[in-house]
């Protein structure tokens, strides 16, 4: 047959290896995000996404569209970070970890030019077994690396921890582009041997950057959670003042009502009835304890905290309601209902402090039954709240970095428990409520 001549016949090849090499592409992106990230379940949205960029590949290796080195690098990254909708996490960590795996990817691809230059072949009409080998030296390389960097609890950085860490990748993508443009001009063996060297300290350093990341994510976690212990030992001391204070209010009470009932023994000695009786129906509505403590379930975690954000609320003349329906142990870890409460009721407490709210207050209601505990937090605001562009809720403190706890945290430890967290809002009221599943 006339079209199945050498021509023809090594075309289909070359079409067949660039399918088989988009696939394998397609492949490395989703195994190197399930490393860092939780994956999503697989919807027609996710097949669509991976398709897409399965296409975008087929087409860069065809050279189409012909665009410049960093745009085709760009747009790169761009796809890149939109197969990381795949997994969960936020846009700026994916974005993070999209530069990263581009600038591993950049270095491949240059080590695999420098070793057809080695061996004394011309890079450029080979351009299709550089990207095989590249392709393949990446996949094996993401495949090696995934048990030693599985971490799905990476936590978001800060956005300067974000914009220092990116300084890396972006310059080595930068260095090993021009040494690679330096190497290819010059073609003696000894400066592409030591250009290969640098490239793979690069490398080594660009696949530390996980490393970093991780331990910065660790620490940063236990600030958080070294915050929620000293807020447990916090409510410890202040439960145990509480009592002291409870105990002395109690020993007063029982002091002065000695003393009110020698004076009601002389009234009715002296048949004052009528003194006798005004006395009773005053003794009748003195309450020396009332407002004392607001929680009384016999739940440890749950009193302390809730009666020391009650005492806070006193200080700062903001009406505090709760009703609590739990029993003294409860299935949940205290620092995870630490995480939601006492954020949910920090934030409900400065919502009534800031801005022009009449009347500020906080209504709590929890109640556990069957295995469920569901938390409702009311709270007055101004009617203003701070978004992104996604619509993620912002705290409106000044100090970021060291108010990132919030919604997020209370999103996690609710996820912790397979429950979920929901917020209503008008001009005047904000609703959160948290419903944690036993396990």
């Amino acid at each position: 047959m006339v079209w199945m001549n050498s021509e023809n016949l090594k075309f289909i090849g070359n079409i067949f290896c660039i399918i088989f090499m988009a696939g394998i592409s397609t492949l490395t992106v989703r195994q190197y995000f399930q490393i860092f990230f939780e994956k999503k379940k697989r919807t027609i949205l996710i097949w669509g996404i991976e398709g897409a960029y399965f296409v975008w590949q087929i087409a860069s290796m065809l050279g189409m569209p012909n665009f410049s080195t960093w745009l085709r690098l760009l747009l790169s990254v761009v796809s890149v970070t939109i197969i990381s909708f795949n997994v969960k996490g936020s846009i700026i960590r994916s974005g993070v970890f999209a530069i990263i795996y581009n600038a591993i990817w950049m270095l491949s691809e240059v080590l695999a030019g420098y070793l057809l230059m080695v061996l004394n072949m011309d890079y450029i009409s080979q351009n299709l077994a550089g990207s095989m080998i590249s392709k393949l030296f990446l996949l094996i390389l993401v495949m090696v690396l995934k048990p030693f960097f599985s971490h799905g609890g990476v936590q978001e950085l800060p956005w300067n921890y974000n914009a220092m860490l990116l300084s890396l990748p972006t310059g080595s993508m930068f260095m090993a582009y021009h040494l690679f443009v330096l190497s290819s001009k010059v073609e003696e063996v000894q400066y592409i041997l030591v250009s290969i060297v640098i490239v793979i300290v690069i490398l080594i350093v660009n696949i530390m950057m996980f490393k970093i990341y991780m331990k910065l994510s660790d620490n940063l976690e236990l600030k958080h959670r070294n915050s929620i212990y000293q807020l447990e030992i916090d409510l410890y001391n202040a439960h145990i003042k509480e009592r002291e204070s409870a105990m002395m209010e109690f020993r007063q009470a029982r002091h002065d009502l000695k003393h009110q009932i020698i004076y009601l023994l002389d009234l009715s000695k002296k048949k004052e009835y009528d003194k006798l009786e005004v006395y009773l129906k005053k003794l009748i509505n003195w309450e020396p304890l009332e407002g004392l403590v607001i929680a009384n379930t016999e739940n440890f975690m749950i009193d302390a905290l809730v009666n020391y954000k009650y005492s806070f609320a006193k200080r700062n003349g903001i009406a505090f309601q709760a009703k609590l329906e739990v029993p003294t142990s409860l299935p949940f870890e205290d620092a995870d209902l630490c995480i939601i409460l006492g954020n949910a009721l920090d934030n409900a407490m400065e919502a009534g402090l800031r801005g022009n709210v009449p009347t500020p207050y906080v209504n709590l209601k929890m109640k556990y039954d069957r295995g469920s505990l569901i938390m409702i937090i009311e709270n007055s605001f101004d009617g203003k709240i701070r978004k992104n562009q996604y619509g993620k809720i912002l705290t409106r403190k000044q100090e970021f970095e060291n108010h990132g706890i919030g919604i997020d945290s209370i999103s996690r430890a609710a996820e912790k428990y397979h429950g979920f967290l929901d917020i209503e809002s008008n001009n005047e009221k904000f609703c959160l409520t948290v419903i944690l599943y036993a396990e």
